[in-house]
This record gives structure tokens, C-alpha cells and sequence, in this order.
């Protein structure tokens, strides 16, 4: 990044299209009435005041460093909130939060994420940038085909080809961690 200014201008952007991602997030790990507009006010403002420290560049990246700060921010803000309680509400919103915690899919499939995170960094270049841009970046087959000079069908079948590798790669890694 050029300077502070377009550096915060580029952590906005990030994170208004993972917004979703971040509430998810913060709802699984501060299930408080009331604490999901705080949580990610404060994820927001740390996001993008260290917006040039960081490098933002890598979609998967960005990802991973909103979600290490907003379970950081939700627990906090979980503890404030809760810290008033008397004992016996205290340990009842523990029970909640645990279950939340427990029963969410993210929780459940952070394994298999991060296996398939560390397979689409072995996928070759062209295939990571195809798989970034349409899944993590949410752009679509026809702007991607523009961008590339090539047929919208031909992206659909270079996703589909790609895919395959990546359910193949999949399988080989969670078979070697088997073993």
C-alpha cells in the first residue's frame, strides 16, 4: 500500500464484503443480546487502523486475521457483559455460549478448512487465482471471463476442473493424516 489513507480505504472494502463472516463469527463466540453491533464496530476499527501493517493482499489471509480478531473482541466484550451476572446467570450464559460454540458448522468443519486452505495454496497459480476470485472474492464467471479474455463457459469448466483437483488433493492429505 501507497499510504495510510488508501491502505484503510482497502481494509473497508475487505471488510464490508466479509461482514457475514464476521458476524457469524462473533454470534458463535458472544451470544449476549445486545453485543453483535459492538463486536464488529470494534472489529471494524482494529481491522482497518492496522490496515497498513498488515498484508492484505491474500483473501484467505484476511479471512483468518478477522476471524483471530473477532473471537478475540467477542470474548472480551462476552466477558463485560457477562461480569455483572450473578453466578447461577453466569454459568447459564457459559452453558449458551458453549453450546452455540459447539453446534456451529464453522467449529465443526475448522479442520477440514484449514486442509482445504493449505490444499488451494499447493493448486498452481492460475487454478488458486480462479478458486480465490470466485469463492473467496465473489467475483463471477462472467467478470472473471472478461477480465481473462475467455468464454464465461470456459471459466465454469476451468472451476469445475479445478475443483476436481482440489477435492482430489483433499482426499490424498486427509488420507496421509490417517496413516
Amino acid at each position: 500500500m501507497k499510504d495510510k489513507k488508501q491502505a484503510r480505504e482497502f481494509a473497508n472494502a475487505i471488510f464490508l464484503s466479509n461482514e457475514q463472516y464476521v458476524r457469524t463469527i462473533a454470534l458463535n463466540h458472544s451470544p449476549y443480546p445486545g453485543t453483535l453491533r459492538d463486536i464488529c464496530q470494534d472489529v471494524y476499527l482494529e481491522f482497518v487502523s492496522h490496515a497498513e501493517e498488515w498484508d492484505l493482499t491474500d483473501p484467505i489471509r484476511c479471512k483468518a486475521l478477522l476471524k483471530t480478531i473477532t473471537i478475540h473482541i467477542a470474548g472480551r466484550v462476552w466477558n463485560e457483559r457477562t461480569r455483572h451476572l450473578s453466578g447461577h446467570l453466569r454459568e447459564l450464559a457459559s452453558r449458551m455460549r458453549e453450546r452455540n460454540e459447539k453446534n456451529s458448522l464453522y467449529f465443526e468443519y475448522q479442520e477440514e478448512y484449514q486442509l482445504m486452505l493449505f490444499c488451494i495454496e499447493q493448486l498452481p497459480e492460475k487454478e488458486r487465482k480462479l478458486i480465490n476470485q470466485y469463492y473467496f472474492e465473489r467475483i463471477s464467471t462472467a467478470e472473471i471471463a472478461q477480465e481473462m479474455g475467455i468464454s464465461e463457459d470456459l471459466v465454469r469448466r476451468n472451476l469445475s476442473r479445478s475443483r476436481e483437483k482440489l477435492r482430489d488433493f483433499v482426499r490424498k492429505n486427509k488420507e496421509k493424516r490417517n496413516e
